[in-house]
């Protein structure tokens, strides 16, 4: 496997489907897991394109985290920057759907959203052998909202500024993982990613359709056009 192009940090995790539609939680009977998480995804989906990526996430020391790792492994993503946690469980996210198939999610059954491996990821195990190798650094913004994996974004970010990666931020942020419900873009900028991007290259972030020249892509243009 040749050395990852792209690095993905955030979360991997199983999505838990209700196989039953229409049904609020306590009356599903049953649920399908599939695995899930955008930065993974998109590590799964670049090499499936032929581009060379790697992973950066906490899994609990457990077997959901064992199957994910296994997923990474199937799919030739590079999992160097994989940390396991000996305590922390693996995050499964709970999805109900509505008679026409719409997802809403759910909840993480009987455990606190910050209480899962994802949010231990340790800023002070990040390799930057694998920064120094890759040229692009997407990073998802769930991570955000826990003290752990916020410092490791943050020291993930230094380590892009240092090697001259690419970043691009995939915007998300959903109340079920501790974000404030119904935040403006403006908000969410203030609140999780001004910290920080504090001491970023003043270089105007772009959004879709803009020229690739910028070092910093933001996919989301709301976010994008409130930012400076």
């Amino acid at each position: 496997m040749s050395s990852p192009y792209v690095l993905c940090v955030g979360e991997m995790l199983f999505d838990c489907l209700a196989d039953q539609l229409g049904r609020d939680l306590p009356a599903v009977e049953s649920w399908t897991p599939y695995p899930g998480g955008a930065p993974a995804n998109v590590a799964c989906a670049l090499t499936k394109l032929g581009t060379a990526a790697g992973f950066i996430g906490c899994l609990g020391q457990d077997e959901p985290g064992d199957q994910l790792v296994q997923i990474l492994r199937a799919a030739q993503v590079d999992i160097t920057g994989v940390q396991r946690h000996p305590q922390a469980p693996t995050r499964q996210v709970y999805v109900t759907r509505s008679l026409a198939g719409d997802r809403c999610f759910a909840g993480f059954g009987k455990g606190d959203t910050h209480t899962f491996a994802d949010t231990q990821l340790a800023a002070d195990q990040l390799s930057e052998a694998l920064f120094a190798q890759a040229d692009f650094l997407v990073l998802g913004t769930l991570s955000l909202a826990y003290p752990h994996s916020a410092a490791a974004v943050a020291r993930a970010l230094e380590l892009a500024h240092q090697h001259d990666l690419q970043i691009l931020i995939d915007v998300n942020w959903r109340p079920v993982f501790g974000m404030i419900q119904t935040m403006p873009a403006k908000s969410f900028y203030r609140l999780y990613l001004k910290p920080i991007t504090s001491n970023w290259p003043r270089k105007k972030p772009v959004g879709y359709g803009a020229q690739p020249r910028s070092k910093l892509f933001i996919n989301n243009w709301m976010v994008a056009k409130q930012y400076w």
